[in-house]
């Protein structure tokens, strides 16, 4: 807005830059969960031990004050 552009375009390229990569993050979080499906057929023990990781560790995340923590919770 500084540069003298329209503020209504500032806000359309901020919101289109936001919604990109929230579609980007989504996609990446159902490409993680199907490749986790994938392994569980073929690994299940490891997928398993693998599962018990975040909640044997939720104590600590939920310390946190980040929203990616919650945000990624696969």
């Amino acid at each position: 807005m500084d540069d003298g552009k329209n503020p209504d375009e500032f806000t359309r390229d901020v919101l289109n830059y936001k919604q990109l990569h929230f579609k980007k993050a989504n996609a990446f979080k159902s490409l993680w969960r199907h490749l986790l499906e994938e392994l569980e057929q073929t690994f299940p023990d490891e997928v398993e031990s693998y599962r018990e990781i975040p909640a044997s560790s939720a104590a600590v995340s939920s310390q946190s004050n980040s929203p990616l923590f919650s945000y990624f919770n696969f």
